[in-house]
Formats: C-alpha cells, sequence, structure tokens
C-alpha cells in the first residue's frame, strides 16, 4: 500500500493528517504543494474539493482528512 499526502505547509489539516499515519505507523510520502498554486488547483479539481490535504492511496484518490480518518477508523490502511 503507497499513501501519498498533498500537503500545505500551513494547513492544520494536513498536520493532522500526518500525525494520523505517524500514530497509526503508516508510512506515507507527502508533496507540498506550498507555492505551487496552478497545481493545487488542478488537484483541487481531482478531488472535486478546495480544502487540504489531498490523499491518495495507491494512486487512487480518496479525499481529504475526514476520509483518512474513516478509512483509518475502519481499518483499511492496514
Amino acid at each position: 500500500m503507497h499513501v501519498l499526502l498533498y500537503t500545505w505547509s500551513t494547513c492544520s489539516h494536513c498536520t493532522r493528517a500526518k500525525e494520523l499515519l505517524d500514530a497509526s505507523g503508516i508510512a506515507y510520502d507527502e508533496q507540498s504543494l506550498d507555492g505551487d498554486r496552478a497545481r493545487r488547483d488542478r488537484l483541487a479539481a481531482l478531488f472535486g474539493k478546495a480544502t487540504m490535504p489531498y490523499v491518495m492511496v495507491d494512486g487512487e484518490a480518496v479525499g481529504g482528512l475526514p476520509e483518512l480518518e474513516r478509512m483509518l477508523a475502519a481499518g483499511e490502511l492496514y
């Protein structure tokens, strides 16, 4: 399983997502979108939401922090 987080450095939801993954012992890659508004806009269109983080699992866009929390609670990321 490969988890990829697209983040923004001042995003509290991004920080929370990383904390949750770290606490769960789930490895992830992070790509910061700081300073790249065009890429952020493209990802917002892909995910259908402007809020971050953007979470991908095995190359599939799964959503943001609420979806990540749901997946962790359901044991879907182990």
